[in-house]
């Protein structure tokens, strides 16, 4: 079976990554990596349609600075090159993100995340951020609810860090599947995911609420997760430049929410909000 790869030059902080990434996926891409510079899609060749790639990659070059190339690649080599691009991920010294081709790493919580895609396995610095902040929280007897799950890694370390009941809801069908595919890879059997949006959730209360996705929809539904923490729940937000700051103050202030912890990382931010 032969593959395709699309190698998109785009910097690694620009927003158009993500939309790149939701549209490939849209049209058949199977999984992507990426490194400082470029953003790179696999697909296999039979399922390339060069209309669309194209279609998609020039509607983002009227709004930002973006080349690219397709090149062929062979079966035996687009394995090797999937997981040289794909490496384990450590953080904090007790937390190991790895794929199950990666050699077990010695860490007090090691999660397997077959790397599909590259946002939501670690490499990212909005996960890297949110997970962060969640190894110095308190989970035991909580309940959380994870928005925009992705890969699942957050609801995962969620529920290793005894976390009493875990959410994951996406409204992406690739991202749910992947989901429970990668619970299973961890033996975690205690997680919820649901398939749609978070306005469908009306009825239960959580401790912690993750939303690492992107700003606009933060902005949106903001006022949603303050419906739906208890009193003393919180709100872990990140998916936004450092740049955008003083909006989501803004609004923070004006729904009379408190910062109770901030961290970023190469112009990405992460805030912690609580009542």
């Amino acid at each position: 079976m032969k593959y395709q790869e699309v190698d998109i030059l785009i910097p690694n902080q620009s927003p158009f990554r993500e939309i790149i990434v939701a549209k490939f996926n849209e049209v058949g891409f199977e999984s992507f990596s990426e490194d400082e510079h470029n953003l790179k899609a696999y697909i296999q060749e039979d399922k390339l349609v060069l209309k669309d790639v194209e279609g998609i990659l020039n509607s983002i070059k009227k709004l930002t600075k973006i080349s690219y190339k397709i090149k062929k690649i062979k079966q035996e080599n687009w394995n090797e090159k999937w997981e040289s691009n794909y490496f384990p991920v450590i953080i904090n010294d007790i937390c190991a993100i790895r794929a199950p081709f990666h050699k077990k790493i010695n860490c007090k919580y090691e999660l397997i995340i077959m790397p599909k895609m590259s946002f939501g396995t670690g490499h990212h610095e909005t996960t890297e951020l949110m997970i962060k902040q969640i190894l110095n929280l308190n989970f035991k007897n909580k309940n959380v609810l994870d928005v925009g799950c992705g890969t699942g890694v957050l609801s995962i370390l969620a529920s290793k860090l005894s976390a009493n009941q875990v959410t994951g809801i996406d409204t992406d069908d690739w991202a749910f599947q992947n989901s429970i595919d990668n619970s299973k890879l961890n033996n975690v059997d205690d997680i919820h995911f649901l398939h749609g949006d978070v306005h469908s959730i009306t009825k239960n209360k959580y401790d912690y609420i993750f939303a690492n996705i992107n700003l606009n929809t933060i902005i949106d539904q903001l006022l949603i997760y303050i419906n739906l923490i208890t009193s003393k729940g919180s709100i872990l937000i990140s998916g936004f430049y450092e740049e955008n700051e003083e909006i989501i103050l803004t609004l923070v202030k004006k729904l009379k929410l408190k910062v109770v912890t901030k961290k970023n990382k190469n112009k990405w931010l992460m805030l912690h909000l609580s009542k």
